[in-house]
């Protein structure tokens, strides 16, 4: 209720001048502003149905692949978040430990959230995202390596680490980058479809760890199967940059 909208989608919409210099003067307190102002931006609008936009200016390849991007991102998540303390436990890890470990993982991954959106502030944001998931490629073959005969702290230690890694390549920064991508006059339809598609990832991720094992899988082959599924995530990534600049090239 308190966060104001973005400048850019008040502009666009053409909403009151005092709602439009309340967070512009809080960005800018000495901002000195006298007359009757007349805001521009400089950003894509469309009319219509705004789901119709995702599909149209060059946006149909990049929305479907943001589509897969989301449900690989949170079929990872829930994968691991619903299984990693089973597998820790078949690796020898007391459940108690176990437990604490996946707690550790999560709180990584608010670290690791943070960090990864300085990066896409300084840096181009697609490459960031697509180097974020083959690191957390890395760190989830890195948990594959605990087992019983380690101390409470390392085990601890390296979660900690994993979570920060996992934090730079998952759903937050795919949430980051599609509000990124998609302009103001359909980012929230934008963001709003991905995460739908995503939820179908989340009980797929919740439900593969299942029948993995029955089908036989060692524990462990259920982090290479995320691991591998966080490959793909960075590979869809970087296709999505690919399509994003020959749209600039093309549309803008």
């Amino acid at each position: 209720m308190l966060l104001p909208e973005s400048l850019t989608f008040l502009i666009l919409r053409k909403r009151p001048q005092i709602e439009i210099l309340r967070p512009l003067l809080r960005l800018a307190p000495d901002l000195k502003i006298t007359g009757a102002p007349h805001f521009i931006v400089q950003e894509e609008t469309g009319r219509g149905v705004p789901v119709k936009h995702l599909f149209t200016g060059g946006r149909a390849i990049p929305t479907a692949l943001f589509w897969v991007l989301f449900f690989l991102a949170l079929m990872i998540t829930y994968l691991l978040a619903s299984w990693m303390p089973i597998v820790f436990n078949s690796a020898g890890v007391p459940v108690s430990l176990a437990v604490s470990a996946t707690g550790m993982w999560q709180v990584g991954a608010i670290i690791g959230t943070l960090g990864v959106g300085q990066l896409m502030d300084r840096l181009e944001p697609f490459r960031v995202v697509g180097c974020g998931f083959l690191v957390a490629a890395g760190a989830v073959l890195l948990m594959t390596q605990i087992d019983g005969a380690m101390s409470v702290p390392l085990v601890l230690a390296i979660m900690l680490f994993c979570g920060i890694c996992g934090g730079f390549g998952g759903t937050q920064s795919a949430n980051a980058l599609a509000g990124w991508y998609y302009p103001a006059f359909i980012r929230s339809t934008g963001l709003g479809w991905a995460i739908g598609m995503g939820r179908l990832g989340s009980i797929a991720g919740s439900l593969l760890g299942g029948v993995f094992l029955s089908l036989q899988w060692q524990p462990r082959t259920i982090f290479l199967a995320a691991s591998a599924a966080h490959v793909i995530g960075a590979t869809v990534v970087l296709a999505i940059g690919f399509f994003d600049r020959h749209r600039s090239q093309s549309y803008k």
